[in-house]
């Protein structure tokens, strides 16, 4: 597909040309920058000369972070400008030598004069395109749209030359809103009527708009919101491009011919009378005269003087032909002429006496729609022109900048207004650059709006018609053909209705439809490639880290083979959950009087929408059904992802005479799995059930509780270890919030810890924590090791503790070496629990050794 930004009606105006001028500007891959004034973000332009080559348009490369490692060798030399380094240029070459005001003034003649060239020449169509057609007769001058595209149009370029970080930003009114200003018009003329009374509420509600999108932008802006507006999806801003494309091209034709377009056969049959097919066939023609000349010619500004030349053009065919230029303004070929107006005529419309402020107020949803519709543009507008001009621009104050242009439109009564991409990179291209520049083009602006549209009866219908139509064609081909690898069924199908509804129903329903689309579509997404269920597996392998003895152990090797842990992912809403239910079923099926508990873990799921929450309750009934326990692991101390109270309702559940060793909810994995294992040894009567705290099941009655800890540790090993290895430990108290290392101490000592509970912190790897509870040996591997401490320990309560230290352990190497053996065994298995644990083979790690 052609390589162009997405901006609307104006962005492909001279998308062919441009292809070749800009082939050299549009290459850099957009980088964000932070701003050293103020911190905002900053659009900048770098030159990895890779993304545009492969085919993909430019907005998907809006939000491509630069590798610092990528294609080197064709980066600038020069880093991005900012309007500090390099508004004026030429300005700051004058202050160097005596002669710089001369050459800045002469180099941007070129620029100046493209610039008024495309400003006068788009005022044209597109300012006898602002009221509908179908209002015959107009109350005033159909002409009064060129004061009007002009006003709109000056107001913007004194802004935009004023704070715009562009020194070659050009103003322009924006002229994709025009089929909303069709709407606002249609609605008030058929209860208002067609007089002077509709006129003037139409201009109000224009004003209104204009006011609304002006507000916007700066509310926007001035609260650093200048990534808000580029959260419209993709194939939402594409299809509204499709349908403002077939609005275009329906009023080239319009323009072309003078005679309004209706999609029916009356239609077709008022195009083919004799006396106008002629008039659109030539616009017609003449647009695939272009388009195959710019497959050969690549000249930066060829569609632009092509436009210009059909005038010059068209006089000279006239002269071969003998016909006089009354003959062809009789046969509709020229613009009638427009009576004599004062340049204040626009203002003499408001009176606000006449306005039907109820209908105004019935018009708010195209209002708001024409508002949306109008914040698209500058996210893709600005980064665009930074890429191809190599400027900095900050999103933030370019809003800002246009929300006071289109107020300032507003409050003088016109029309919503912008910086122009296309025109813009032209009169950047053609030197245009700077204040003085941008000054003169206000002066010609100003002077045009004065001088008023008498020259609209010298200009050619085919002339304002071809434009029309190629810009319309140009959209619409974009939007519905080059995107057709663009996007998957759901988007494209989307895209293609939201063109539709345009077309058919109006351009507000149409915006409003494609809202819902989206919504759709997204929905249709997800419950098509948003697989709920990660995986499932038998929890024969899973272990908790409790201390088990070897009975114990070898009875869960089996016993856990009954149990399956179900993984969930993503986002649960209320599609793909009852996916979830359903694979819960088909489970219970499958493994019917195998599966004596479910374990369902929560831990990669994203959010949990209050539909699906309420599905995930009622997988409760099914498990129940089937004789199932069920585990809920919610993967967080914060609860489930989600604002429904799930978690209330389940633990209501479990605490239930009915949901009693049939249900259970855990933070975390680890604790899921301990439960379930105690179920199981529970339900074997020839095990003892495990007692709060380190207390071990082995049969060591009247034995203190620290030799019986010691014992499990070592339970492989005669009754005799366990008391000479605590003969070489020291018992010590620790109070609560002790801190006894920090990462980076010497490790010195190893400890037994027999009551209380320590948190072991790993400060440098965002808080991540865990806890030691009694029974256990702390310590053991820096000390075996001799590494310095990974983590940060400390007591969260009162502590014992039996200390190993250095100088005993090397007494103990020297007399019993074998206990010596029997530490590093004890190490090494703990670093196995570590490497078989649930947690590593799931989902997240557990922490370092401590």
């Amino acid at each position: 597909p052609r390589l162009q930004p997405h901006s609307g009606a104006m962005a492909s105006l001279h998308a062919e040309s441009i292809d070749g001028a800009l082939e050299e500007a549009l290459l850099p891959v957009l980088e964000r920058q932070r701003s050293t004034r103020t911190g905002a973000e900053v659009w900048g332009a770098t030159a990895a000369r890779a993304g545009l080559h492969k085919g993909q348009h430019l907005e998907d490369l809006l939000d491509t972070e630069l590798d610092p490692e990528l294609d080197k060798d064709s980066l600038r030399q020069s880093p991005p400008r900012s309007r500090e380094n390099s508004m004026c240029q030429a300005d700051q070459h004058a202050l160097e030598r005596p002669t710089g005001v001369c050459h800045a003034t002469l180099s941007s003649i070129p620029g100046i004069m493209i610039g008024t060239t495309m400003n006068m020449m788009l005022s044209v169509p597109f300012g006898l395109a602002f009221f509908p057609t179908t209002w015959e007769p107009l109350p005033v001058p159909r002409a009064i749209g060129l004061q009007m595209f002009i006003l709109a149009t000056f107001i913007g370029q004194v802004v935009m030359t004023s704070g715009s970080d562009f020194p070659c930003a050009m103003g322009m009114m924006m002229v994709e809103n025009i089929p909303f200003m069709h709407t606002l018009a249609q609605g008030i003329i058929q209860e208002q009527g067609i007089g002077k009374d509709a006129m003037a509420t139409t201009m109000v509600a224009f004003s209104i708009s204009t006011l609304l999108m002006g507000l916007s932008f700066l509310i926007l802006g001035q609260n650093k919101l200048g990534k808000a507006v580029s959260y419209f999806p993709r194939h939402f801003i594409i299809g509204c491009i499709g349908g403002i494309g077939v609005f275009v091209t329906q009023t080239g034709l319009e323009v072309s011919t003078g005679v309004a377009w209706s999609w029916n056969k009356e239609g077709l049959t008022n195009y083919m009378q004799e006396e106008v097919l002629p008039l659109w066939l030539t616009a017609a023609a003449l647009v695939v005269l272009l388009n195959v000349v710019l497959q050969f010619v690549r000249y930066s500004l060829f569609p632009p003087l092509y436009f210009v030349s059909i005038v010059p053009a068209f006089y000279l065919v006239l002269l071969l032909l003998g016909t006089s230029v009354d003959d062809a303004r009789a046969n509709s070929w020229l613009f009638p002429h427009p009576p004599t107006t004062d340049c204040w005529l626009l203002w003499t419309l408001f009176d606000f006496g006449a306005v039907r402020w109820d209908l105004i107020f019935e018009s708010t949803p195209t209002l708001m729609a024409l508002t949306c519709f109008g914040l698209m543009h500058v996210p893709i507008n600005i980064p665009s022109l930074a890429i191809s001009t190599g400027y900095e621009a900050d999103m933030n104050r370019e809003l800002a900048v246009h929300g006071w242009s289109n107020i300032c439109s507003g409050l003088v009564g016109g029309l919503p207004n912008y910086l122009c991409y296309t025109n813009s990179l032209l009169y950047f291209k053609c030197q245009g650059s700077g204040r003085p520049s941008g000054a003169a083009l206000s002066l010609i602006l100003a002077a045009a709006f004065v001088a008023g549209p008498g020259a609209l009866a010298y200009v050619p219908r085919c002339m304002a018609g071809c434009l029309l139509i190629h810009v319309g064609l140009d959209l619409a081909r974009e939007a519905l053909i080059d995107s057709w690898n663009g996007f998957d069924t759901f988007e494209y199908v989307c895209v293609l209705l939201i063109t539709a509804t345009m077309t058919s129903l109006g351009m507000t329903q149409g915006l409003f439809f494609g809202l819902v689309s989206c919504a759709v579509s997204f929905t249709l997404q997800n419950m098509r490639h948003s697989e709920p269920v990660r995986g499932e597996m038998q929890a024969t392998t899973l272990r908790s880290s409790l201390c088990r003895s070897a009975d114990e152990r070898d009875f869960l090797n089996e016993a856990l083979r009954d149990v399956t842990v179900v993984q969930l992912q993503g986002t649960l809403f209320f599609g793909n959950a009852q996916v979830l239910s359903s694979r819960i079923e088909q489970i219970c099926l499958e493994r019917r009087g195998k599966v004596v508990a479910l374990i369902l873990d929560f831990t990669l799921v994203r959010s949990l929408e209050s539909s699906a929450a309420e599905i995930i309750a009622k997988i409760y009934s099914i498990a129940r059904r089937h004789g199932v326990v069920l585990i809920y692991n919610r993967g967080s101390n914060e609860g489930f992802p989600t604002a429904s109270p799930l978690s209330d309702r389940l633990k209501t559940l479990s605490q239930s005479k009915e949901g009693l060793d049939t249900v259970y909810v855990a933070n975390e994995l680890e604790d899921a799995l301990a439960w379930v294992e105690e179920l199981l040894l529970k339900k074997q009567c020839k095990f003892a059930p495990r007692k709060d705290g380190p207390e071990a099941s082995v049969d060591t009655d009247g034995e203190p509780l620290h030799l019986r800890q010691l014992r499990v540790l070592c339970f492989e090993e005669s009754k005799q270890v366990a008391p000479r290895l605590l003969r070489y430990m020291e018992r010590r108290e620790v109070a609560a919030h002790t801190l006894l290392w920090r990462r980076g101490d010497v490790s010195n000592y190893c400890f037994l810890l027999s009551e209380g509970l320590l948190e072991n912190t790993l400060e440098e790897e965002a808080g991540t924590t865990e806890e030691c509870k009694a029974g256990c040996i702390v310590g053991e591997y820096h000390f075996l090791t001799g590494e310095k401490r990974m983590g940060r320990l400390a007591s969260k309560e009162d502590c014992v503790l039996y200390v190993l230290t250095a100088e005993k352990f090397g007494e103990l190497l020297e007399k019993e070496p074998y206990l010596g053996y029997v530490l590093s065994r004890i190490a090494i298995r703990y670093l196995g629990g570590r490497c078989h644990n649930i947690a590593n083979r799931i989902w997240d790690t557990r922490c370092l050794p401590i």
